[in-house]
């Protein structure tokens, strides 16, 4: 109880229930390698397809004909 009480003091109690919450998931995902493998996966999607649409952008480019 006390520990909060400190933290109302300093005005940093969003933050740090900001910071726990943050913990506490990163807790849960170390904790179910399921969970932390398929967070990986979802994150490598997301940079795949953004490097598929830079390729893609750069080949139309060079396809055209020069004037």
């Amino acid at each position: 109880m006390r520990l909060s009480f400190l933290t109302l003091q300093r005005g940093n109690a969003g933050h740090d229930a900001l910071r726990r919450k943050r913990t506490q998931r990163f807790r849960v995902s170390q904790a179910c390698p399921v969970c932390a493998l398929a967070r990986i996966l979802a994150h490598m999607t997301v940079i795949s397809s953004y490097i598929a649409c830079g390729c893609l952008r750069f080949i139309s480019q060079a396809m055209r004909p020069s004037s």
